[in-house]
This record gives C-alpha cells, sequence and structure tokens, in this order.
C-alpha cells in the first residue's frame, strides 16, 4: 500500500486533459470539486460537494445514491436497479413490484404529486401513441374527480360527490336516488359469479349487525336455481323457481305445465290490488280467509268486462246486472244479448234476439241430445217438448183415459209458505199413483216432489177425443 497520497489541481479543461495515478486526487479549480483517478479514465470521477450542488452537472452513474436531505435533479434521473425512498432495502420486496419502494413498514407513508390541471400515472408497454399510455389513473383538479383508463380508453370515473361511474364520466347526472354507482354502455350490465353449490347476493342495509345488516336482499341459489327476495328484518317475501313459477309470501307450488303465481295470505287473506294513476285503489282479487271466498272487486261504480279475443263478452255493471253479449238489458231487434237483472227485488232473466220467427232464447240438452226450448215467434212464447216421431217407435192410438181422468183427484189447497189460497190442484203424491209421468219424485225422499201439469194434456185431450165420440153417436141416435 502506498504511504504518501499526490494531489494535483488545475481547471476543467486541464482536468478533462488529465489521466492521473490510481487513486491520484485533483481539484478542479474551475468547479471547486475533487476528482478520483483510477489511472485510465480522463478528468476522473467528480466527488459530490457537501450541498449536492456539483451533482447536476455529473454525466456519470451512480451505483448507490443515499441522501438524508433533498435532492435536485434538473434532468433525467435514470435508475438501473431498485430505489427506495424512506427504504433501505427496496429489492426486499415482491419482485414484480419494487422498482420504487416508498416508505418502510413503520409509520405513515405516502406519495404526493402536486399540480394545478390533471395529474396523473401513466402504464405503458410503448413509447409511441397508445401503448405509452395503455393505463392511466387521472385526478383532475377541475372538476376534482379520478378517472381511470384502460386500453387508453377511460372506463371508470369517480366524481367530486363520490359516485361512481362505469362508461360514464358524469354518475351525478343521473338520478340522485341511484346514482352512487352508474353502469353505462349500449349493453350494460352487472355479472355476481357464484359457486353451483351456493348463492350470489345483493343486501340493503341500513345498520351494521342483526338483521340490518341485510334487512333486503336479492338472493340467487345456484343449488336450486331460484331467485329470492327479501324485505323488512331480512325475511322472505317472494321466490320465483327454476320453472319460472312466483310464490308471493311463500315457495310457489309445482304444477307439470303450468306457470304458477302463488300467493300466501295473512290472517285475514290475500288480496292483489289494482291503483289508477292517481293512485287510488279501484278493483283487486281476493280471497277471504275467514269464508274460504274469491272475491273480484270493483271499488268504483264501473263495470267488471271479461273478454276474450280482445272482445267483450260479458260483465257485471255498475248495479250488479249480469249482462252477457250486451252491455245494457237488451230489448230485442239491435238489442240482442242475455241479461239477469234486479226487477224490484227479484231476478229477472231477459233475451234478447234479432229474428221474430222461431227463435229458440233456451236450448236443453243431456246425453241423449236436444231435449226441449223455449222459442220465441212472433209476438208469443214457445215451451218445446221433444216429439220428433224419429224419436219413437211402436207408435199406436192410445187407449182411453177415462178411467186415469177419473181417478185423479183435483184438490183446493192453502200454500204454507205464504197461506196463499188454490182452488185447482193436484197433490204430486196422489197423482204419482194414476200418472207418474207428470211427478218429479227425487231419490232423496227429503227434496219436494213437483208435478208438471203440461204431461196431463195428452190424457185431457184423449179423454175430450172420447166424449165427442160419444155424443157424436148420441146426436145420430
Amino acid at each position: 500500500m502506498a504511504t504518501q497520497l499526490q494531489i494535483r489541481r488545475g481547471t476543467t479543461a486541464q482536468m478533462n486533459a488529465f489521466t492521473g495515478a490510481e487513486g491520484e486526487l485533483a481539484v478542479n479549480t474551475t468547479t471547486d470539486t475533487v476528482h478520483v483517478h483510477d489511472g485510465s479514465t480522463a478528468g476522473g470521477f467528480a466527488l459530490a460537494k457537501a450541498d449536492g450542488s456539483n451533482i447536476a452537472t455529473y454525466a456519470g452513474s451512480f451505483t448507490t445514491l443515499a441522501a438524508s436531505g433533498a435532492v435536485t435533479l434538473s434532468s433525467t434521473l435514470i435508475v438501473s436497479s431498485n430505489v427506495g425512498i424512506g427504504n433501505s432495502s427496496p429489492s426486499s420486496y415482491f419482485s414484480n413490484a419494487r422498482n420504487l419502494v416508498v416508505g418502510g413498514t413503520t409509520g405513515a407513508n405516502g406519495i404526493t404529486i402536486s399540480g394545478s390541471t390533471d395529474t396523473q400515472i401513466f402504464f405503458a408497454d410503448g413509447t409511441s401513441g397508445a401503448d405509452a399510455y395503455r393505463g392511466i389513473i387521472r385526478y383532475s383538479h377541475a372538476d376534482n374527480g379520478f378517472s381511470f383508463w384502460t386500453n387508453a380508453t377511460r372506463s371508470l370515473d369517480i366524481d367530486s360527490a363520490g359516485s361512481v361511474g362505469i362508461g360514464t364520466s358524469s354518475p351525478s347526472s343521473y338520478n340522485s336516488a341511484g346514482d352512487d354507482l352508474v353502469i353505462a354502455s349500449a349493453g350494460a350490465g352487472l355479472t355476481i359469479a357464484s359457486a353451483t353449490n351456493n348463492s350470489g347476493h345483493i343486501l340493503f342495509a341500513d345498520s351494521t349487525s342483526g338483521t340490518g345488516a341485510y334487512a333486503g336482499f336479492i338472493r340467487y341459489d345456484h343449488t336450486t336455481d331460484s331467485m329470492r327476495f327479501a324485505a323488512g328484518s331480512g325475511s322472505e317475501r317472494m321466490r320465483i323457481d327454476s320453472a319460472g313459477n312466483v310464490g308471493i309470501g311463500q315457495a310457489p307450488s309445482a304444477f307439470s305445465n303450468w306457470k304458477i303465481l302463488e300467493i300466501k295470505g295473512g290472517t285475514a287473506g290475500a288480496m292483489l290490488n289494482f291503483e289508477n294513476s292517481s293512485s287510488t285503489r279501484v278493483s283487486s282479487l281476493a280471497y277471504d280467509d275467514g269464508s274460504d271466498s274469491l272475491r273480484i272487486q270493483n271499488f268504483l261504480a264501473n263495470p267488471i268486462t271479461f273478454e276474450t279475443s280482445n272482445t267483450e263478452r260479458m260483465r257485471i255493471d255498475s248495479a250488479g246486472n249480469l249482462l252477457v253479449g250486451c252491455t245494457g238489458i237488451p230489448t230485442g231487434g239491435s238489442s240482442t244479448g242475455f241479461s239477469i237483472s234486479d226487477n224490484g227485488g227479484y231476478q229477472m232473466v231477459t233475451h234478447g234476439v234479432a229474428g221474430t220467427t222461431n227463435t229458440y232464447v233456451n236450448i236443453y240438452k243431456n246425453a241423449n241430445g236436444t231435449v226441449g226450448g223455449i222459442r220465441v215467434s212472433g209476438s208469443q212464447t214457445f215451451f218445446d217438448g221433444s216429439s220428433d216421431q224419429r224419436l219413437k217407435s211402436n207408435i199406436v192410438d192410445a187407449p182411453s183415459a177415462s178411467e186415469d181422468i177419473d181417478a185423479i183427484q183435483v184438490r183446493s189447497f192453502n200454500w204454507k209458505v205464504d197461506n196463499e189460497y188454490q182452488k185447482y190442484g193436484m197433490i204430486a203424491q196422489e197423482l204419482a199413483t194414476v200418472a207418474p209421468i207428470a211427478v218429479y219424485q227425487p231419490e232423496d225422499p227429503e227434496e219436494m216432489q213437483a208435478v208438471d201439469y203440461s204431461k196431463l194434456i195428452p190424457m185431457m185431450l184423449k179423454e175430450i177425443q172420447s166424449l165427442r165420440t160419444r155424443v157424436q153417436e148420441l146426436e145420430n141416435n
């Protein structure tokens, strides 16, 4: 090791031309700096002044730059290794993110970017065009909002009110009730992905504990592929199952090939209400739990109508009249239809027909076909019973009805219900022994028997014919 230190001095021009011996020191009298020589580099290597004022003029490179105070750069600083600010071991951090490490593991640390317009961080994968700003985090001091860019396109904004916009730079311009998060695009969407054996949720909270943390929620259960809706202390109120059936107040029942809307009522029942544009309840479909009855209600003085093929077929008007094929009680001619209406405490059935000749207003059928009807023609009404020859066999002249006529007991009596007196009539039980065809005898002995007096007419006609024959014989003699 050398025992002597040689020091030279000279101007910058002299220093730049001087190589010097290895380890030799020289003082630059122009810049007042000390240079260390390596025996081969002209000018040697300048040492930094205590105030660092000569660093800006240094054109070489540092292996390590340590500063306890401020360092001012007037040009570009190129660092080929990791940089630690407030941290002496940046290389000990994660390899993908240790090029610049700010702060240590204790205390509060931060970075401040100051500006008057836009302050930003760029993420680049090239030096030209959009490659130089593929990603951007930008703070605009003009409107005090953050914007985030991906693939050189503005993608997300947080405005000065704290509203978040995805696909829009002005989320607060939307309705204030829903501008906290706005997703805007030609086909906007939000996806919540969950495991096939789990559920996805959107929770509505008014506190952070108990049921207040999920007072309302929308839940999709991937196990059953059902959507559930809750309101009021997190209680489920509606469910749509995987088949599209809807249950309100309970899970919907499954009926093959049917789509179900199922409503579970309370102790009073269940009700589906309809309101007009003035928020006035005008009608409802209700189930009465007490009487197990279904109600169709209209609360205004308007009809309830029933339609098929977009055409009205029946209505119940505000007076309670049932109108089928008409909108008012029919009068005949151009006013046709069928109605059941109140007539002073009595229910009156009215038929209105267009024709005036042999028009049936009622037709009666059973398994054998048509068995009778009520017909109008001209100014009369006819009550028809089946009598076509094609319906009969073994047709012969009827025997004398004299004995049957004599056996019929014609009575006078009073009706018990109102004590009304009837001068001529018959008792069903008595007539049944003579002309059972004219008596209705139910299987239930408690049910009242009845008499169809029209069935006695053929018997009476036969007896009249017999009497006329006998009278004619007497007159001829």
